[in-house]
């Protein structure tokens, strides 16, 4: 499922197939890191940037106790989660 979602994601003619192969793999596979990562690169594609940041928290665990730490990773879920829990998100939720 993760090696048809990577050739699929990118294929604007194969893309929602990408996301359902993706999310199979994510369900089938729910201790494979790898399997969260693509599964929040998808999400953050799609704009649901909460739930990526969710995503990456948990691919960054199972990551850590399975290997070295993901810099990229780590970046991209410091940034949504500024984007996402930062004083600027949160202010426009005050005042919307």
């Amino acid at each position: 499922h993760r090696k048809l979602a990577a050739l699929w994601l990118p294929s604007p003619d194969n893309h929602q197939r990408g996301v359902i192969e993706a999310y199979a793999c994510r369900v089938l596979r729910p201790q494979d890191p790898q399997a969260w990562r693509q599964w929040a690169l998808v999400q953050a594609g799609e704009g649901y940037y909460e739930a990526a940041y969710r995503s990456l928290q948990r691919y960054l665990a199972l990551a850590k106790q399975n290997g070295p730490d993901d810099p990229a990773g780590r970046r991209l879920s410091d940034s949504l989660g500024i984007a996402t829990f930062g004083p600027v998100a949160m202010q426009s939720l005050r005042n919307p």
